[in-house]
């Protein structure tokens, strides 16, 4: 299984940000505090939806936004693409509804 891609709305540091990763290796470089580890917290939180740093959901919400929102692709001998894991306040995790496919690359 490999990770294609992510998107990334409002988690922690990250107001959007989209990555596509290589099927090699993958570096993330950069200042402290410009939001490496998170990258790295959200392919957790996407692999077992809770995040390996925080112990609340909302704190992983960026400061002063009301939720966050991820979603990524994989592929296993064909791309996989996967439902949006959504985070509004307080409330529970919940899958996005998926949208229609207009038969056009998005």
């Amino acid at each position: 299984m490999h990770l294609e891609s992510i998107d990334l709305i409002q988690f922690k540091n990250h107001l959007k940000t989209s990555l596509k990763f290589s099927t090699q290796l993958n570096c993330f470089m950069g200042l402290n505090g410009s939001g490496k580890t998170n990258i790295l917290d959200s392919i957790h939180y996407l692999s077992l939806t809770k995040s390996a740093v925080q112990s609340s959901d909302t704190l992983n919400i960026s400061h002063s936004q009301d939720f966050f929102c991820h979603q990524r692709e994989v592929s296993d001998r064909g791309k996989i693409p996967g439902s949006p894991l959504y985070l509004r306040g307080r409330q529970e995790k919940a899958d996005l509804p998926k949208r229609k496919s207009t038969g056009q690359n998005q």
